[in-house]
Formats: C-alpha cells, sequence, structure tokens
C-alpha cells in the first residue's frame, strides 16, 4: 500500500482521497454457528477490515501533509438484512462504517 501512495502522489501530484471499497466473502461462508474461523472468518476479516485500516494508515498521512482531504470507506445496508448463509460478510460489513 505504501508504494501505491507513492505512486499516485508521483503521478497525479498529491493525494486528495481515498476510497475504500475493497471486500468480498468466500463460497464457504456459513451461519456464525458453523463457520470455519481459519479459512472463512479470517480471511473475510483480514481482506475487509485489515485491508482498509492499511489503506487508511498509508494513504492519510500522504492527505494530511498536503492539507487535507477526504476518506469514504464504503459498506452497505445489506448487514441489516437477514441471510444465514453470509454470517462473516454481513458482521465485517457492520463494523467498518459507523
Amino acid at each position: 500500500m505504501q508504494a501505491v501512495v507513492a505512486a499516485a502522489e508521483r503521478h497525479f501530484g498529491k493525494l486528495d482521497i481515498l476510497f475504500n471499497c475493497a471486500g468480498g466473502s468466500v463460497i464457504e461462508d456459513a451461519p456464525l454457528g458453523e463457520v470455519d474461523v481459519a479459512t472463512v472468518w479470517d480471511k473475510t476479516m483480514r481482506l475487509d477490515l485489515y485491508g482498509t485500516m492499511l489503506c487508511c494508515h498509508h494513504a492519510i498521512p500522504a492527505i494530511v501533509s498536503r492539507g487535507g482531504g477526504a476518506v469514504i470507506n464504503m459498506s452497505s445496508a445489506r448487514p441489516c438484512a437477514v441471510q444465514a448463509r453470509r454470517t462473516s460478510i454481513r458482521l465485517r460489513k457492520a463494523a467498518s462504517c459507523p
């Protein structure tokens, strides 16, 4: 991520905005009591939450150093919807946006 931020600054002259929209789930996602923590939960949380944090960690200093800008963390309304098979992704989406 550090290299991506540096490349954006070189190409555009500065970084004004970070838009986090990374995410996904795996077909093996299951109800919370049945989910395989090692293969589904950890992978989903690492990609979605850690990925968002890592982008913020590297981009925010670059944004602030140029006088400010915006950080947008996108999620969805789907965490509120009932869908028994997609527990991990629902919980992650709820955790990524206040």
